[in-house]
């Protein structure tokens, strides 16, 4: 599985506790919004960092979205 933490930005009021608590997978841009790498989440520490991300939001704006590793890129 592949995990990708995304930030709905309509629902978004920029509190910023995303950054707080996953500081090294959301950046904040110059008025406080989230910018999220789109780079999956490759370490379980980085994943457990999402989801208290996801859980924290006031404004339940992030998600973590979870996929198939495709078979072209698994490791043999």
């Amino acid at each position: 599985m592949t995990h990708h933490l995304k930030v709905d930005m309509d629902r978004c009021q920029g509190h910023g506790i995303c950054a707080v608590l996953a500081g090294d997978l959301v950046d904040l841009d110059q008025w406080g919004f989230p910018v999220i790498a789109s780079e999956p989440l490759s370490e379980p520490a980085q994943l457990r960092r999402a989801r208290w991300a996801v859980a924290a939001c006031p404004a339940r704006a992030l998600q973590l979205e979870s996929a198939p590793v495709p078979a072209s890129e698994r490791k043999r």
